[in-house]
């Protein structure tokens, strides 16, 4: 999953930005992580298969 992090909280998600667990509050926060994970998605799938593949992990660009 994608680890993120807001102001001391923390959240793990999945690749459609929906958090698995954890304990980010913040609506704004949610909502921006959520629209990175979808521009970011393939991206994101992309380095999945390249850990398990034990190949090179691809920077993601933040959102701008």
């Amino acid at each position: 999953g994608i680890h993120a992090e807001y102001q001391g909280t923390e959240g793990v998600f999945d690749f459609n930005g929906e958090m698995l667990h954890g304990n980010i509050k913040s609506k704004i926060a949610l909502r921006l992580i959520k629209e990175w994970a979808m521009l970011r998605q393939k991206e994101l799938e992309e380095n999945w298969k390249n850990i398990h593949d034990k190949s090179v992990i691809n920077k993601i660009k933040p959102l701008e």
